[in-house]
């Protein structure tokens, strides 16, 4: 059953014009096989969607500009759903260990509440883009840079910019 916040969240949010207008363009194989995963395991356990928040590089396969190798998800609450597969788990202690909460000012509860920090792909939140490009600039990993550089073709008008 569909929220009818999600679906305001969905079509008031400025963010949905240029994500709908990239997701059409490509199927990344290994993304869709780890969701597909994911929602299965959610669907079979009768958990609720609403307690996890989709980050790291499935966000850039959720907006089209590359295949990721994992799903990482922030999780609200226990840690009973902590790690789903060797390639979807939980972000939290990564998130923590390397002080990205200081560092961006927002705690994993705000990514939760703040609709600023999430929008939805078929019922799950997922990370918005411009607080992912702040995690991979503070990390700086080469993968990162490379990472960055795609967001930086998305990320083009005042809506983004915090």
């Amino acid at each position: 059953v569909i929220l009818a916040s999600e679906i305001v969240s969905l079509w008031y949010n400025p963010i949905i014009i240029i994500f709908l207008s990239l997701i059409f363009l490509k199927f990344w194989i290994n993304f869709l096989y780890l969701f597909k995963k994911m929602e299965k395991f959610f669907r079979d356990n009768n958990l609720d969607k609403n307690k996890i928040c989709i980050s790291g590089s499935s966000v850039l396969s959720i907006y089209n500009l590359r295949d990721c190798y994992d799903i990482d998800y922030f999780l609200l609450g226990d840690k009973i759903i902590s790690k789903i597969d060797d390639k979807i788990e939980c972000y939290n202690d990564y998130f923590l260990k390397n002080n990205f909460d200081d560092s961006l000012n927002i705690n994993i509860e705000e990514i939760f509440s703040n609709e600023n920090y999430y929008f939805y792909y078929n019922g799950f939140k997922v990370m918005k883009l411009d607080i992912l490009k702040r995690m991979k600039e503070l990390r700086n990993e080469e993968k990162d840079i490379k990472d960055i550089a795609l967001i930086d073709k998305v990320i083009f008008n005042e809506y983004y910019k915090n």
